[in-house]
């Protein structure tokens, strides 16, 4: 445990470190109050860290003693944070409760971060690829479309951690790395509301669904909201005359967003749009644009370099791929066909643009995920209010600050719907904290004119208790865990589907041994050699329902090393039969493969 506290302070501060000196660099940090100076500092550090990781990894540097001396240079940037500006603000009652509701949150998600990690996408990628880039001591290229074959500067950080700390400081890496929206948020809000409702804001969002769902874990959405907030702010910003300075943080931001995840480049382009289309013009379009490359462009690169399509696979059929590609043009018409009804809920029309957030909030279809990682009623009630301030200053809204960063939110999100793969409802949590920072603002600009900001407090506790609520439940079995004795292989019996079957193959199978893995979530838990098979989002061992050739199979196996498949019962066969499952039974009726040996 000391080594893992050890871990994630180096690089907590490594992350406050650069990222201040990179403020500092800029002439920003200075303009910054304290907490929004801190936040950002964050926010850019753990952008670095990932950034300086992947080149650590593409030389094959990746020693715990390489790691902690980039940290260990960092620490001078920590002087710089002195630079920001005091606040200023009384602590009303209302604050202080306000703070020992922030701590209770940050109490429960400590809970998470003490058991081992068992999210089913974090074991099957988010923490499975850095794990195995560990291993190998160097960077790989996994040909699986969209979560391993993409960019990955968030899981660089969890790599880091994972070298530092082991697998305790990766959970608390992520708790860390979760808090930071909220530090962020509170930052923005400080802008534009006193202390206390600020401090409420930073609490609701740190308790939101999609956060109890996705902060603790290693889902990229709670780190990537730290960029889109701070790429929002800087490129609204930066449209005033001479301020070059924050078109650099807001393209070194976009940056780290499009290194994080392809949906990424949609807020950079509205930033950089509202950055080229400011009065600095061209010239902030290029220091911004010039950041963005800089910082982001290495993984599309690095796709390049091994399929030639910088988007893998985005782009088959447009562009040629190179010999070693096993991407094929079936693959892709079923990754398409097949995708498509899985994460699409409603039609891209006009009336879904608007009725979805709605809809999303009371009523998810199953697709949007929305009973588990939804965004709390905050954003509804705070509508209606916002709507009324809006119209009452109707004259003055053009020029408010707020106002730019709605609007690029709302385009941004405008995008997404209509262009983004998938409808899952925290795939928006970049969005919201910028968003209910704008209506809030609103809000009580409205409570305060009409006289009733006690109820809109009163609606913010209800909200707020509501959340503690749902994190009370969702923390009972990481309490479980800790009361018994941690024991963890019976919280992850409990808690992760086949984790029996990691127990096996780590026993039985060894070095000289390759697995063809058809199930996802024990990637991570499984330390032997292995390839993760999937019928929608890979080809090199093909397994889609119209892969019935056991010869083509064979030669798949044989040309990757795979020595053992894991294939359920003969007995299951049927209409629903997993085709590795008949495939494997073909060939040991054919003589090509010894019998099974049982799980």
């Amino acid at each position: 445990m000391m080594t893992a506290l050890l871990a994630v302070t180096a690089l907590t501060l490594f992350c406050l470190g650069a990222g201040a000196a990179a403020l500092r660099a800029a002439g920003l940090l200075g303009r910054l109050g304290r907490a929004e100076g801190l936040g950002w500092s964050f926010a850019l550090g753990f952008g670095l860290l990932g950034w300086l990781i992947f080149w650590l990894a593409l030389l094959g540097w990746l020693q715990p003693w390489a790691i902690a001396a980039c940290c260990v240079l960092a620490l001078p940037g920590l002087l710089a944070l002195r630079d920001g500006k005091a606040e200023r603000g009384a602590w009303s009652w209302r604050a202080w409760i306000v703070l020992a509701v922030l701590a209770l949150i940050m109490a429960l998600d400590g809970l998470e971060a003490l058991a081992p990690p068992a999210d089913a996408d974090s074991l099957a990628y988010h923490f499975a690829l850095p794990r195995r880039i560990l291993d190998a001591g160097h960077l790989l290229f996994i040909e699986r479309a969209l979560d391993s074959a993409s960019p990955q500067l968030v899981q660089m950080t969890y790599l880091a951690a994972l070298a530092l700390g082991g697998e305790q400081a990766l959970t608390l890496w992520c708790m860390v790395s979760g808090w930071g929206i909220g530090l962020l948020t509170y930052g923005l809000a400080r802008r534009h509301l006193p202390l206390d409702w600020s401090l409420a804001l930073a609490a609701v969002v740190l308790s939101l669904p999609a956060m109890l769902y996705a902060g603790g874990t290693g889902q990229v959405e709670p780190r990537t909201a730290m960029f889109v907030l701070v790429a929002v702010v800087a490129a609204i910003e930066a449209r005033t005359p001479g301020a070059l300075a924050p078109a650099l943080v807001a393209g070194l931001a976009c940056g780290f967003l499009v290194a994080s995840k392809y949906t990424g480049l949609l807020p950079a382009f509205v930033c950089g749009v509202a950055v080229l289309s400011g009065r600095n013009g061209i010239r902030g379009a290029l220091v911004f644009g010039v950041a963005l490359l800089l910082m982001g462009g290495q993984w599309y690169g690095w796709n390049a370099w091994n399929t030639g399509d910088p988007v893998f696979p985005l782009l088959y059929g447009r562009i040629a791929y190179t010999p070693q590609t096993a991407w094929n043009g079936a693959q892709a018409a079923y990754m398409a066909a097949s995708l498509s009804p899985m994460e699409l809920g409603v039609p891209r029309s006009a009336f879904w643009l608007l009725a979805y957030p709605v809809v999303a909030t009371l009523q998810g279809h199953p697709v949007f995920e929305s009973g588990r990682t939804g965004f709390g009623l905050l954003g509804l009630l705070l509508l209606p209010l916002a709507v009324a301030a809006a119209w009452r200053r109707r004259e003055r809204l053009a020029g408010h600050p707020l106002t730019a960063t709605a609007l690029v939110i709302l385009v941004t999100y405008g995008l997404w719907f209509f262009l983004g793969p998938s409808q899952r409802v925290r795939h928006l949590l970049p969005l919201l904290p910028p968003l209910l920072v704008a209506l809030l603002a609103a809000a009580r600009s409205a409570a305060r004119h009409w006289r009733f900001g006690a109820s809109l407090w009163l609606g913010m506790a209800v909200v707020l208790a509501l959340q503690l609520a749902g994190a009370g439940v969702f923390s009972v079995k990481f309490a479980r865990y800790l009361a018994q004795g941690r024991d963890r292989d019976a919280f992850l019996a409990a808690n992760v589907n086949f984790y029996a079957l990691a127990q096996w193959l780590n026993t039985h199978m060894g070095p000289d041994d390759r697995v063809l893995l058809p199930v996802r979530e024990i990637d991570y838990l499984v330390r032997v050699p292995m390839l993760q098979a999937n019928p929608y989002i890979q080809s090199e061992v093909e397994i889609r329902p119209d892969s019935t050739d056991p010869r083509r199979f064979l030669a798949q196996l044989r040309a990757h090393g795979i020595t053992r498949v894991v294939a359920g019962p003969q007995s299951s066969f049927g209409s629903g039969a997993e085709v590795p499952d008949l495939l494997s039974w073909q060939l040991v009726e054919m003589g090509c493969a010894a019998p099974p040996r049982r799980w």
